[in-house]
Order: C-alpha cells, then structure tokens, then sequence
C-alpha cells in the first residue's frame, strides 16, 4: 500500500474495498478544488528547505511523518469536522454530489474504515549564532 502513496494525498488503507475507491476518488476531488483555488499547496514540502536557508536559517532539519489512521481517532475526527464545515460549498460547486460528501464523513467516523492522510512535514532551523 505505501508505494502507491504520493505525499500530499489521501488514500484508504484497503485500497480493494469498493468504499476505499469512493473515498479516494472524493477526496482527490476535493483536494484538488482546494489546490486550484490555492487553499492547499501539496508541494510546499519540496520547497521548503530552500526558504529556509534564504531566511539565513542554520542547522535546518525536517522531519516527515505518515500514519495510517483509524475512522473516529482524534485526527479523523478533526478531518471530519473540517470537512463537514465544507460540505455545503463541495456540493454547490458541482465538486461531490451530496452522497460522496456523506460517504466521506462516515467513512472518517467509522473505527473499521483505514486510511492515509497526508503526510505531514515539519521543519526546524535556528538563527546562525553571530559573531
């Protein structure tokens, strides 16, 4: 499953369910309506490193972490409620019908429902120590 992961993307963690497709393909949809109105950058990562360093910034160090969460966890719950503040603007926009939109909300709620948010980068650098 990890080797068909892209950074910056959603995927279910059982990819042969037919509710892991519908969930993938809704919530690349709405991801991607996101990054055309430049919501979301799912390449900021690849960038990062190079801000950094032209803020002067020394000893810079990143870290990246992927997990695989369970339906109804704190994190998916926070997906949930983030997504249900949407809905109505992913369904007015002709992104996701009102069934895909609910799809995904139960599918975030539900503790046998497996997927991978995505991964989420965090980077450090300190000021460099003056003479």
């Amino acid at each position: 499953m990890v080797e068909d992961l892209e950074i910056g993307t959603w995927r279910a963690g059982e990819p042969d369910r037919p509710r892991s497709r519908a969930f993938d393909a809704s919530m690349a949809r709405a991801v991607q309506r996101d990054i055309d109105r430049g919501i979301m950058d799912s390449y900021i990562g690849s960038r990062l490193q190079r801000r950094f360093e032209e803020l002067g910034l020394a000893d810079i160090e990143a870290t990246c972490r992927l997990s695989l969460e369970r339906g109804g966890s704190a994190l998916s719950r926070f997906w949930h409620d983030t997504l249900a503040v949407d809905a109505r603007d992913l369904v007015a926009d002709g992104c996701l019908t009102k069934e895909q939109v609910t799809g995904l909300l139960q599918s975030l709620l539900d503790s046998g429902f497996y997927y991978y948010p995505p991964a989420v980068i965090a980077m450090r650098g300190r000021k460099p120590a003056t003479a």
